[in-house]
C-alpha cells in the first residue's frame, strides 16, 4: 500500500473488524486477496501450509564489533566506506553524545517528529514523548551527527542491560528536511555510531528491525554494514507470519 501511494495512487480505505481465534484457525478467514496471520510457531501448524508462506515476524540486523576495528570496517561495503570517507573530506563530521533533557526535546520535536511526518504522513507511528523520555532517554543513549558543529541528524538508542548492545530506536534529521537526506545526515549517524561504540568497548550495535523480505529497501541498505541477521530480541522474535 505504501508503494502504491508513493506512485501517486489514492490511499485505500482501511477497515477494522474482530475475528474470533477459533474461526480464524478453523478456516473462516476475512474476504481478502491476501491473508496474513501473526502467530506462534506452534499455531502455524494449525493453519494450512499448502500455498502458504511462513516468515519470521521481525528480524534484526546486528553488527559484531568484537572482531576488531579493522575487521568490521573492512566488512562494510566498499561503496559505503568510500561514500563516508568522501563526506569527511568535504566537512567535519562528528558524533555528539547528549545527556540533558533539552537535547532530548530538541531531538524529539525538531528531528524525530518532523521526519516521521515527512516520511510516513498519516501512517507515521512512534513512541509518545513521555515514554521516549522515561524508557529510552533515561537509560539509553542520545547521539547527534554534526557537520561543522551543527546538529543535522540524531538517534535515540536503547542500551541493553544484559550485554550493553546499542539499538537505535528513534531517528530523525533536522526539520525532516529533504536536504538533510541529500547530504547523507541519517546515513552518517550509523557510521559515527559504530565508530563511537567500538571506541567505548561496546561489542554489538543492533541496527534495528526489518521485515523478512530480502527485497526490502531498509534491509538492503542495512546489509551494507555486514550485520548478522537474527530474530528480534524481544517477544516479536517468537512470532511468525503466515501468508495465504
Amino acid at each position: 500500500e505504501a508503494r502504491r501511494e508513493a506512485a501517486g495512487a489514492v490511499a485505500m480505505p482501511a477497515e477494522q473488524a474482530r475475528v474470533r481465534r477459533a474461526d480464524l484457525f478453523g478456516g473462516a478467514w476475512p474476504a481478502a486477496d491476501l491473508v496474513a496471520v501473526a502467530c506462534s510457531p506452534a499455531q502455524v501448524t494449525a493453519l494450512p501450509l499448502r500455498s502458504a508462506l511462513v516468515l519470521p515476524f521481525r528480524m534484526h540486523n546486528v553488527v559484531d564489533l568484537s572482531c576488531g576495528s579493522d575487521t568490521w570496517r573492512r566488512a562494510i561495503s566498499r561503496r559505503e566506506r568510500q561514500w563516508f570517507s568522501a563526506r569527511r573530506n568535504e566537512s567535519d563530521w562528528e558524533l555528539e553524545v547528549a545527556v540533558d533533557e533539552d537535547a532530548f526535546r530538541f531531538f524529539y520535536h525538531q528531528m524525530h517528529l518532523p521526519t516521521m511526518r515527512s516520511r510516513h504522513g498519516e501512517r507515521g507511528n512512534t513512541e509518545p514523548e513521555d515514554i521516549a523520555l522515561e524508557c529510552l532517554f533515561r537509560s539509553g543513549l542520545l547521539v547527534f551527527a554534526t557537520v561543522n558543529g551543527k546538529r543535522v541528524a540524531g538517534a535515540l538508542c536503547h542500551r541493553s542491560k544484559h550485554d550493553g548492545t546499542i539499538t537505535p530506536r528513534l531517528l530523525g534529521v533536522l526539520n525532516g528536511a529533504k536536504e538533510m537526506y541529500e547530504i547523507g545526515a541519517l546515513k552518517a549517524v550509523y557510521h559515527l555510531l559504530l565508530e563511537w561504540a567500538d571506541g567505548q568497548g561496546i561489542r554489538q550495535v543492533d541496527l534495528g528491525g526489518s521485515g523478512a523480505w530480502l527485497s526490502s529497501g531498509l534491509y538492503q541498505w542495512k546489509r551494507r554494514f555486514a550485520p548478522k541477521v537474527v530474530h528480534a530480541p524481544n517477544h516479536l522474535g517468537r512470532l511468525r507470519v503466515w501468508f495465504h
